[in-house]
C-alpha cells in the first residue's frame, strides 16, 4: 500500500469515527441556512443549525475562513415542544464576516470536544460566478429522491433552493426525521442513500401545501421550526435575499395567502423592486402559474401576480407542486395573467421532479396536450442546475445520471 493511499484511508477513517462519535449528540446533524436576521449582509454570513436533545451542554462552533480561525459568538437555541414528540432544541450559530466566495471549514464542539466537522464556501458576492440547484416535491423517502440528492451533491452547487413540498405527507417533525434530513444530509454520497449536501451547501426553501397546508397534525408546521430564514414578509415563509448578482423573492403560495390583495400585493411590489439593483431577478414559490399537466390543472391562482412579475422584469420563476419538469417560453402577461405574449419576458420553470411520485409522464411525448406557452416538458426525476456568470445565465435540467433533459441560455 502506498503512503498516499494509506493517508487517504486514515483520513476517511478519522471522519467516520468523528461522525460516529457525534451521531449520539444530534437529532439532526448540522446544516447551513441563511439565518433570520435580514439586516445581515447576505454574502457575508451563513447560519449553522442543528437539533439536539433538550439537555444542558456547552456547545461551540469554530470557523476557519480566509486564513482566520475563530469561535462563533451568540450561539442560541429554542426549545421545540410538540404533542407526541420529545422536547428538543434547535441551535443556531451565525457565522459572520465571511470572505465572500472563499472556502470555509467549521467544527462543532460539545464540552470542548469536536463532535462534527465539515466544509463549505462562503456565499458569493456580486461579480463572482455561482451556480445553484432548484428542485421541489422531494422529501418522501423514495429511491428517486435518494438518486436526486446524490446527484445534486455531485454537482457541488453554491446554493440549493427547494420549491416547496419539502417533506411528506404533512410537514411533521417525524416526517423530517424519516424522509428528509437522513437523505439530504447523509454522511455519505450514494445513489442508494442521498448526499451530505445540507452540511456543505446553503439551502433555502419556500413552503408547499404539504409543508404548511395541513393544520390537523399536532406536531406539524415543522417548517417554521427547522428553516431559519430572513423575516420581514407579510407572513412566515416570505422573504427576500441577495446572492451574487441575483435578487430573490421567496413566497408562500398556499391559498390561505391572497397575493392579489391588500398588504400582500403591496409588500410584493416593494420586494420585486429590489430586483432592479441586481443583474438577475428570481422568484421562488410552490404553485406554478403556468403548467400543461393535467394533474393540478386548476391550481393556477398565482397567475394573479404575473402582471407584477412582468412589470418588474423577473427573469425566472421557479415552482414545484406538479411532479415533473416544464419550462415556458419567455412571456409577458396582462389581465391578471390570463393573457400573454411571447418574446422578451419571464420564463416559468416547474421543477417538481425531486423524488415524489411523478405526474403525467405520457404528456411529455404528447405535444398536442401542451399549452401554447410550454416550450419543454420532460419525464423522469430531475433537478434544475443554473449557472450565472455576470450577465450570462445557463439553465440545464439534469436527471440523476447527469443527462441533460433541457437547456436554456439567457444573455443580458
Amino acid at each position: 500500500m502506498t503512503l498516499r493511499k494509506a493517508q487517504k484511508i486514515s483520513a476517511v477513517a478519522a471522519i467516520c469515527t468523528l461522525t460516529q462519535v457525534g451521531a449520539a449528540q444530534f437529532i439532526a446533524k448540522p446544516y447551513l441556512q441563511l439565518g433570520g436576521d435580514r439586516q445581515m449582509g447576505m454574502y457575508k454570513s451563513l447560519t449553522l443549525v442543528w437539533h439536539a436533545p433538550d439537555r444542558e451542554g456547552t456547545w461551540a462552533v469554530r470557523v476557519r475562513n480566509a486564513g482566520r480561525t475563530g469561535l462563533v459568538k451568540n450561539i442560541r437555541y429554542r426549545v421545540v415542544k410538540r404533542e407526541g414528540v420529545p422536547e428538543h432544541r434547535v441551535y443556531t450559530a451565525p457565522m459572520t464576516n465571511l470572505a465572500a466566495g472563499l472556502a470555509l471549514k467549521y467544527e462543532v464542539l460539545l464540552g470542548g470536544k469536536t463532535v462534527f466537522a465539515s466544509a463549505s464556501v462562503a456565499p458569493k458576492a456580486p461579480g463572482q460566478r455561482f451556480k445553484f440547484v432548484v428542485l421541489g416535491d422531494t422529501g418522501i423517502n423514495s429511491a428517486g429522491q435518494r438518486r436526486v440528492m446524490s446527484a445534486v451533491h455531485n454537482q457541488h452547487p453554491d446554493m440549493v433552493a427547494v420549491a416547496g413540498d419539502i417533506v411528506y405527507p404533512k410537514g411533521t417533525i417525524p416526517d423530517y426525521r424519516r424522509n428528509f434530513f437522513p437523505i439530504a444530509n447523509s454522511d455519505v454520497r450514494a445513489a442508494t442513500v442521498g448526499g451530505p449536501s445540507m452540511r456543505s451547501t446553503l439551502w433555502v426553501a419556500a413552503p408547499g401545501n404539504h409543508d404548511t397546508g395541513y393544520r390537523d397534525a399536532p406536531d406539524g408546521l415543522a417548517f417554521y421550526d427547522y428553516w431559519i430564514q430572513p423575516a420581514g414578509g407579510p407572513t412566515g415563509g416570505c422573504f427576500t435575499f441577495v446572492y451574487g448578482n441575483s435578487h430573490w423573492v421567496v413566497l408562500d403560495s398556499n391559498p390561505y395567502v391572497d397575493w392579489t390583495k391588500g398588504k400582500y400585493r403591496a409588500w410584493l411590489e416593494v420586494a420585486l423592486q429590489g430586483g432592479t439593483r441586481s443583474d438577475w431577478s428570481f422568484v421562488l414559490f410552490h404553485h406554478p402559474p403556468y403548467s400543461s399537466s393535467k394533474t393540478h390543472a386548476g391550481d393556477t391562482h398565482m397567475r394573479g401576480i404575473a402582471d407584477l412579475l412582468t412589470n418588474h422584469r423577473v427573469d425566472l420563476v421557479f415552482s414545484g407542486h406538479v411532479h415533473n419538469y416544464q419550462r415556458t417560453h419567455p412571456m409577458r402577461t396582462s389581465h391578471g395573467g390570463k393573457r400573454w405574449s411571447f418574446g422578451l419576458g419571464t420564463v416559468y420553470v416547474v421543477s417538481g421532479a425531486g423524488g415524489a411520485p411523478l405526474y403525467d409522464q405520457e404528456q411529455a411525448k404528447d405535444r398536442s396536450s401542451w399549452k401554447p406557452f410550454t416550450a419543454s416538458f420532460q419525464p423522469g426525476f430531475s433537478f434544475s442546475l443554473v449557472e450565472v456568470d455576470g450577465k450570462t445565465l445557463n439553465l440545464r435540467q439534469l436527471d440523476p445520471a447527469g443527462n441533460v433533459l433541457d437547456q436554456l441560455r439567457i444573455l443580458k
